[in-house]
């Protein structure tokens, strides 16, 4: 038999694709965290009902807490309640016409590296980000925020009933 090699230009590290990948659920309900809690271990316990599985709670969930953001990281984090439309769509006006948006940093001249181009980028972030953090704080500490325990730790077979009992959008974080 013969072997076939596949080569594959890569453009960065990012263009490799694995499949770890973890899950955050953004619930917009009036449920405790302890009743969220709670009715999440029913789930899991029908879950290895019907899968005959064996699944602990503190290995499929991972923190549930009300939206809190932590600003040192937050960019990342925002970007998904952005590519949702949590944020973007009760956000006011002004603030969204002026969100960096990274099409708009491409390198000035041919000689200008990526590195530097991302440091621009990020310092605009953070930028908005302080000019902004008491509008996405009154937006965001609403929300009740469930987020898995490990890559690919919450079921796929929950992620449904997940986002119809606690009104909630999955958001994938890669």
């Amino acid at each position: 038999m013969k072997k076939q090699v596949i080569s594959i230009n890569l453009h960065s590290f990012v263009d490799l694709i694995t499949n770890s990948s973890t899950e955050l659920f953004v619930c917009d309900t009036k449920k405790s965290i302890e009743a969220i809690k709670s009715l999440l271990v029913d789930m899991l316990e029908l879950y290895n009902k019907v899968h005959e599985e064996d699944l602990k709670f503190e290995d499929v969930f991972g923190d549930i807490y009300q939206g809190e953001i932590d600003y040192e990281n937050a960019w990342i984090f925002l970007e998904y309640y952005f590519a949702e439309s949590i944020l973007l769509d009760k956000i006011d006006k002004q603030a969204r016409q002026e969100l960096p948006d990274f099409d708009n940093y491409h390198s000035i001249t041919e000689t200008e590296p990526r590195y530097k181009i991302m440091e621009r980028f990020d310092k605009n972030q953070r930028a908005w980000i302080d000019k902004y953090k008491k509008q996405i704080d009154e937006i965001l500490n609403k929300k009740i925020l469930i987020f898995g325990a490990l890559s690919n730790s919450i079921p796929f077979e929950l992620f449904d009933m997940i986002e119809s009992v606690f009104n909630a959008k999955r958001i994938h974080l890669g």
